[in-house]
């Protein structure tokens, strides 16, 4: 158990000095690693001479928690009031976490702005307007401690102290339970008990940072959460000119599918007509680009603050770029022997839950294989300073010439009942990329405007063609 020593003026902060220590003995994350020293119960009742003790436990303590009101309170022989003197006691034996609290009040002793004066060249304090904003505070405080002094405790199972079960964004919830394959139940029940992201304090539940990161609506609201996708694609091989972007700041299974849309909008199809059956085939085999995804954030170093997972579609390629070094042992020279090694084990394993990330250190493999089957060089990894970055290598003008079996969406053109001259239309368009006119589609099979207009309507209508104008009232068709 970790101590924490109350320091205030004895009469001005009583109540709640003994509100302090029953608020942290009440909260069931807290009583667990906290134990609090308090004048009123731990002297008094010993019957011993408060002096000493309380020196001996402030000096000692692994925490001093000082509150500052109006009163600097009775000076001792030292010279110093006794919330002075203790605080000396810890800072001077090497004490490096104290926490002050200081009330908000128009009229305080000399003596006091003096000491605050003191405090504010030493440590950082925070203010405070009532009891239960004190109480909020110092569970946050307390929990930040928690946070940055225990090793063992992982990113994604930390508690975020402002934080609730109301903070609940059902469409989220309801995401995860629909790519789970699992039934719809009590959000508290599944994930409290199941998953064990959201804890019970006292009459309330917290999430974990890995439960704020998926079922909340913006978990970038919380203090030390920093969890966005940037997105981009430019005009060209370089940075220079936007064509379309976004800032991403919503549940990561939002997110995922948010990135998606940006893809599918953003990127090329490439059809062909073979046969009776018209192949579209994307630039981009999306199961590589969504593992890229996955990977760049459930692995990501969210301890790097004020950075973003960027995810940019150039003319020739897509980076995908996430903060964080490999976590030890991998490296880029043993990256793709499918160790696994997981920086966050919580957010991955409630991707694991869904369709998203099926085995454990394949992830890596699967980018490969998928990339190659498309026709595709093979992924390019780069670790440049703090950041590790996926590049995937588009097929530029090249489209034509990807894999037209896997990765196509293949469409049986003999349902459509199309004749001849529309089928050998859907063959040279898509095989040459070209567009053509009313009048060169008369001119190519010989047929009046009135049967070429009809031919052309039906191949619209059908969403297998589209035209448009160009200048005036000149129609063009091209491959849909």
């Amino acid at each position: 158990m970790l101590s924490i020593f109350i320091s205030s003026p004895a009469n001005e902060f009583k109540e709640e000095r003994i509100k302090i220590k029953k608020f942290i003995e009440e909260n069931s994350i807290l009583n667990q690693i906290f134990e609090v020293f308090v004048f009123e119960e731990d002297v008094v009742a010993t019957g011993k001479q408060s002096d000493e003790i309380y020196l001996e436990k402030a000096r000692n303590s692994d925490i001093y928690l000082g509150l500052i009101g109006e009163s600097y309170g009775n000076i001792r022989s030292s010279g110093f009031s006794a919330t002075e003197e203790e605080f000396n006691s810890y800072y001077n034996n090497g004490g490096k976490h104290a926490l002050f609290f200081i009330k908000d009040c128009e009229n305080r002793d000399l003596k006091t702005e003096k000491f605050i004066d003191v405090i504010g060249n030493k440590v950082v304090y925070n203010t405070f307007n009532g009891q239960q904003d004190l109480l909020n505070k110092i569970e946050k405080a307390l929990a930040g401690y928690i946070n940055e002094t225990h090793e063992n405790i992982s990113f994604d199972e930390r508690i975020v102290p402002d934080s609730s079960e109301n903070d609940l964004d059902k469409e989220s919830y309801n995401l995860f339970l629909k790519e789970s394959n699992m039934e719809s139940q009590d959000f508290i029940k599944i994930l409290s008990n199941k998953f064990n992201v959201l804890v019970k304090d006292r009459d309330t539940y917290k999430f974990t940072t890995a439960g704020a990161l998926f079922f909340t609506e913006n978990p970038n609201k919380f203090d030390g959460i920093d969890a966005g996708v940037k997105l981009a694609r430019f005009d060209g091989t370089d940075k220079t000119i936007f064509i379309d972007k976004a800032t991403l700041n919503g549940s990561l299974l939002k997110i995922l599918n948010e990135i998606e849309s940006f893809f599918k909008r953003n990127t090329r199809y490439a059809t062909k007509i073979i046969g009776f059956e018209r192949y579209d085939i994307p630039e981009y085999p999306y199961d590589a680009v969504r593992e890229a995804i996955i990977n760049a954030i459930a692995h990501r170093d969210y301890e790097i603050k004020g950075t973003d997972v960027t995810f940019f579609i150039y003319d020739d390629r897509i980076e995908i770029i996430s903060p964080g070094n490999l976590k030890f042992p991998l490296t880029l020279n043993n990256l793709e022997d499918g160790n696994s090694v997981r920086r966050n084990e919580i957010i991955c394993n409630l991707f694991h839950h869904t369709k998203y990330m099926e085995q454990y250190g394949t992830g890596i493999e699967r980018i490969k294989t998928k990339m190659i089957e498309h026709g595709l060089p093979a992924p390019k990894f780069e670790l440049n300073g703090n950041f590790f970055k996926v590049i995937l290598y588009g097929p530029g003008e090249n489209i034509l010439k990807l894999q037209d079996s896997v990765h196509a969406n293949k469409i049986d053109l003999k349902k459509y009942d199309l004749n001849d001259r529309q089928y050998k239309l859907l063959e040279i368009l898509s095989q040459n990329n070209e567009n053509i006119t009313n009048k060169e589609y008369r001119e190519l099979f010989e047929v009046s405007r009135s049967t070429a207009a009809r031919d052309l309507r039906r191949l619209v209508e059908l969403n297998l063609i589209q035209k448009y104008e160009i200048s005036g009232k000149e129609v063009i068709y091209s491959i849909k």
